[in-house]
């Protein structure tokens, strides 16, 4: 009987998977399974961060209780090619004072920081990462009620797995 060999598609595909069950078995060890999501679709690997285990309060600065999430994540992207969007989202609360004027400024900052956190502990090259601020503009809950306004502050990946188009400027 002929086994047909495996395709270089399909491997590839083995070892995303392997790395994402390892994700989610490292995210079911640290009790974050309410906080993290991992969704594999077609198009790539979607990973939704809930804010309060990544920040306090209306900050950008990361708390270091996440970085071996972070790092596992990132370890899994270290072998693609592929370009890393990372999405910052607020709620709908109007910021009062701090060190942030407005929702997108928040959550630019957010992504920039988790960015920068790719590049400094993982290694990956920074043409490789997009932090994209979204502010309170693309919920995913209810801002009406305070478990919606928790759900819509999150941090979201994407790693695709298709490299993008190329750039049509060059």
């Amino acid at each position: 009987e002929n086994t047909p060999l495996p395709t270089m598609k399909n491997i590839q595909r083995a070892i995303i998977d392997k790395s994402v069950s390892n994700m989610q078995d490292f995210i079911e060890s640290k009790n974050l399974g309410e906080s993290v999501k991992v969704v594999v679709q077609d198009k790539g690997v979607a990973l939704s961060i809930s804010a309060p285990v990544l920040f306090q309060n209306s900050e950008a600065e990361m708390e270091p209780s996440v970085y071996p999430l972070l790092e596992e994540v990132f370890k899994i992207a270290q072998g693609w090619p592929n370009v890393i969007r990372v999405e910052g989202h607020t709620d709908d609360t109007r910021i009062a004072g701090g060190e942030f004027e407005t929702n997108w400024d928040l959550s630019f900052a957010r992504a920039l920081s988790v960015v920068q956190f790719a590049i400094d502990y993982s290694k990956i090259h920074p043409s490789r990462l997009a932090p994209v601020a979204y502010g309170q503009h693309r919920p995913i809950a209810d801002n009406a009620t305070a478990e919606g306004k928790a759900k819509n502050r999150r941090i979201e990946l994407f790693m695709e797995y298709k490299k993008e188009t190329e750039d049509p400027f060059k």
